[in-house]
């Protein structure tokens, strides 16, 4: 039989081909790139081998000394048949099977191939694999159709996995590799009954090509300038390992402040330092795909996510920003945030990991030019950013309501006012409480939006029901801190009273004392200008650990709320009794009126009433309702004495 070897010469050129344009046009970055790589290298050196084997054998009769004939024929055979090994391997990690969970299974799969080494081990002495007869003619043992069977049996396994996983993985994907693994078939096939004819390795270097210009032709899902997989990338992605339920972490680096820098640096400049760093993760992090998800926020995705492992990825990121970066001629001391996200358990759907990675919770340090975010805090960070979107949904969607509390005045034992408390029901989340909400609203200025709201409910409500008729004086609304620094805060509330021709004097305002301490000055410009306008002011959640003397004296307080942890702590000890005591008889010499907030039996009342306590606030009234019921519960308390 004479072996024609044209067609390798035409596989290996496809090969050199292939091998020099993957690299220098893409670089080998994830598993799947790594696995092909082999497959081409494979494919090259087989072509090299079949070449000098086929000629060798071409002229066997001639050949003296025969080690290299059978060298060149075994080192042959061993490489190629790794080739249906290493489809099935590379298939397998294309529809986003994680090797490392399925080692016994990979174990088991082995065992054909691990029957294929012994075969050529004892070959020499069984001639099940090949063999030269009396003539020096090439021939093939019973063995060779293992050999070709176990190609078969990979390949079947291949199409199956792809079959079952056409949902997860594009319809293009499951296109080509279902028209390579045909493609595959057929020329073994062929192989098995035209042997001179030397078609398999050509038309294998063909299957790579067209998977090298498809499925291996990632310019769609890299940026161009960092090199980066972008966001598209990291949906696909993500879908996969849900769908295949698979536990791993990510690792994101957000840049704080990056529109800043690229006004004091440039753009120019901060691109490039921002490239040197994308280089540098590649570099350094080879092993692990990482994405652009957005402008300054790239994630890197770990599968092995053991504690160590992840920890000292994040060590040698913090480790090289204490360093500042280059630009082109400026040296950029860029601010991160590293945030450890474990998947599911941090975020158990593509959504919600969404919703973290382009979330802005968290804060830069102040001091250290990187903080880093984990555990607990991923929780907690996600839980601000639901309660954030609430909040959003809330305030466009009317989810924010305005309930009345009312306060009790000891001398006339009527309810004399009430005070409106905002509460948050969320199509989603359900009920949010204040404690939840208030602190996030705080921190993105959507308090603003709230207390208008809250403000503008209670000057309709005090007017639309006239509920001046039924004893109430006027009702208390909060003011946050944030509000108390807000610059527009007295045109805004001057606009709304005269929307509703409401009174200030009918709005008592309320602050809490922390927040007089946060900036003096425009704090107390406000509540003058406030002040001025005709609103009474009064402090709120007094004795909470913010007290400050002077601020009651200078800006002059109607009211004194005392914290409901104050009355509740005097029942406990002597200490606290005492202190509240003194606290009432200082505040009325100071000419204060007085409510006692947290009041819940009548023992607690007849003990304040016996203080000089002017008025009282608590479940042994009512708890915050909603306006028909409040209106109901005055007419019948204020009716009945």
């Amino acid at each position: 039989m004479n072996y024609i070897v044209y067609f390798d010469v035409a596989a290996l050129a496809v090969y050199v081909f292939i091998l020099v344009y993957f690299l220098l046009e893409k670089g080998i970055y994830k598993l799947q790139n790594k696995i092909f790589m082999a497959m081409v290298v494979n494919g090259l050196v087989s072509s090299i081998l079949d070449i000098s084997s086929s000629i060798l054998i071409n002229r066997a009769a001639e050949v003296e000394n025969t080690f290299f004939l059978y060298a060149t024929n075994y080192a042959f055979l061993i490489v190629h048949n790794l080739q249906s090994y290493l489809y099935f391997f590379y298939i397998i990690s294309v529809v986003g099977f994680k090797i490392s969970e399925k080692s016994k299974s990979i174990i088991i799969l082995t065992i054909p191939m691990v029957v294929e080494w012994i075969l050529f081990i004892l070959n020499p002495f069984t001639n099940a694999i090949f063999y030269f007869d009396e003539n020096m003619i090439y021939r093939h043992g019973i063995g060779a159709y293992y050999l070709y069977g176990c190609a078969f049996f990979y390949l079947v396994i291949a199409v199956c996995g792809v079959l079952v996983n056409k949902d997860i993985i594009s319809k293009k994907k499951t296109t080509v590799l279902i028209g390579f693994i045909f493609g595959a078939f057929a020329v073994v096939f062929v192989q098995m009954f035209f042997q001179n004819l030397l078609l398999e390795l050509f038309v294998q270097s063909l299957l790579l090509t067209a998977i090298l210009l498809t499925i291996e032709d990632e310019s769609e899902i890299i940026n161009a300038d960092t090199g980066l997989y972008n966001r598209n990338a990291f949906i696909t992605d993500s879908y996969t390992s849900f769908a295949r339920n698979h536990e791993y972490s990510l690792i994101t680096i957000k840049f704080w402040n990056f529109e800043l820098f690229n006004m004091a640096f440039g753009i120019d400049e901060v691109k490039a330092a921002y490239t040197s760093i994308a280089e540098w993760l590649r570099t350094e992090f080879s092993a692990y795909n990482i994405y652009e998800c957005n402008k300054a926020k790239i994630v890197i995705s770990i599968p092995d996510s053991r504690e160590e492992v992840v920890n000292n990825i994040i060590d040698i990121i913090s480790d090289r920003f204490q360093i500042a970066w280059w630009g082109i001629k400026e040296k950029i001391d860029f601010r991160i945030q590293i945030c450890e996200i474990k998947v599911p358990f941090n975020a158990n759907s593509v959504e919600k990991l969404m919703s973290i990675i382009d979330s802005n919770e968290g804060h830069a340090s102040e001091n250290d030019k990187v903080s880093i975010i984990r555990n607990e805090s991923v929780v907690y960070m996600y839980h601000d950013l639901e309660i954030r979107q609430a909040i959003r949904r809330s305030l466009d969607n009317g989810g924010f309501k305005v309930f009345f509390q009312p306060i009790w005045d000891a001398k006339t034992n009527k309810i004399h006012s009430a005070e409106a408390l905002v509460r948050l029901f969320d199509e989603e989340l359900g009920q949010v409480y204040p404690d939840d909400f208030i602190p996030v609203a705080e921190k993105d200025g959507t308090i603003n939006e709230i207390g208008e709201f809250v403000f503008e409910e209670a000057c309709r409500f005090f007017k639309q029901e006239n509920i001046k008729q039924l004893g109430i004086e006027f009702i208390e609304v909060n003011l946050s801190t944030i509000q108390c620094m807000h610059m527009e805060l007295t045109d805004s509330f001057r606009h709304i009273l005269r929307k509703y021709d409401v009174n200030p004097a009918d709005i008592n305002l309320e602050i809490t004392e922390s927040a007089a301490i946060k900036n003096p000055e425009l704090f107390m410009g406000n509540i003058r200008r406030l002040q001025e306008m005709g609103f009474t002011i009064s402090m709120d959640d007094y004795g909470t650990g913010y007290s400050n003397y002077s601020t009651i004296y200078g800006l002059d307080f109607n009211i004194i709320k005392l914290d409901k942890s104050i009355l509740w702590n005097a029942e406990k000890t002597e200490t606290a009794k005492i202190i509240l005591e003194s606290t009432v008889d200082m505040l009325k010499k100071l000419g204060k009126k007085i409510v006692m907030e947290g009041v819940e039996t009548e023992m607690q009342r007849d003990y304040l009433l016996n203080l000089g306590v002017d008025y009282c606030q608590g479940f042994l009234w009512s708890r915050p309702i909603k306006e028909t019921d409040f209106l109901e519960f005055v007419y019948e308390y204020n009716k009945a004495e």
